[in-house]
């Protein structure tokens, strides 16, 4: 029995099928060149080096870097750095020179909240010579599911880290995303050239607005 012999049944499957490439995002290179950086069907980063009228798309690489969700951001030293969130674990990779381009990812020392925050989001933003890593962590509604009349909704919680060369360095509190906070209102609003826009990234209306650069 093949599927083309019940056209409803393939039509079915085939809006059901989820996008083999996901979370698109675009980085110039430099010389009007750019790269992509995806998550793929094995829920690993992967990078390719876009077609120019000069010179030919380069080659698919893999970063070995697992992702639910990811950032990237070319530093000021122009390596690419790289972080995700995967089973609610952040790791993050900086690119490195030839020949091997990408090293082994590393996990970040974040702590959200002693685990009562799952990991929904992670941005990077950066601040003059500084890179931030913001990360957007849910409290679930626990006493809301048992009784809507004790608590109204989840809560949220957005984290930030500072890139150290080696790692991130988190605060001990979140950052307010209220506009009332400089740190909160740079990853609201800013728009830093080093960053771009995220090619399909969400900003769910019952989440705090985070900008994707």
């Amino acid at each position: 029995m093949n599927a083309t012999d019940f056209p409803a049944l393939a039509s079915a499957h085939a809006d059901a099928a989820p996008s083999l490439w996901r979370q698109t995002t675009v980085l110039p290179v430099g010389a009007g060149e750019h790269e992509a950086y995806s998550i793929g069907p094995d829920q690993l980063v992967w990078s390719y080096r876009l077609a120019t009228p000069d010179h030919n798309a380069g080659r698919l690489t893999c970063t070995q870097l697992p992702a639910e969700h990811f950032a990237c951001a070319r530093l000021q030293s122009r390596q690419v750095l790289l972080v995700s969130m995967a089973q609610q674990k952040l790791y993050w990779s900086l690119e490195n020179g030839q020949p091997e381009r990408w090293g082994t990812p590393q996990r970040c020392g974040y702590t959200n909240a002693n685990g009562l925050y799952p990991m929904e989001q992670v941005h990077l933003l950066q601040l003059g010579f500084e890179v931030l890593l913001g990360v957007l962590a849910r409290r679930t509604n626990v006493l809301g599911k048992i009784n809507p009349t004790l608590a109204p909704e989840d809560s949220y919680q957005f984290w930030v880290g500072r890139w150290t060369g080696s790692g991130f360095d988190f605060g001990r509190k979140p950052v307010s995303l209220r506009g009332d906070d400089s740190l909160g209102n740079a990853f609201l609003f800013g728009k830093p050239d080093a960053f771009s826009d995220s090619a399909s990234g969400e900003n769910p209306a019952s989440k705090p607005m985070v900008r994707s650069r």
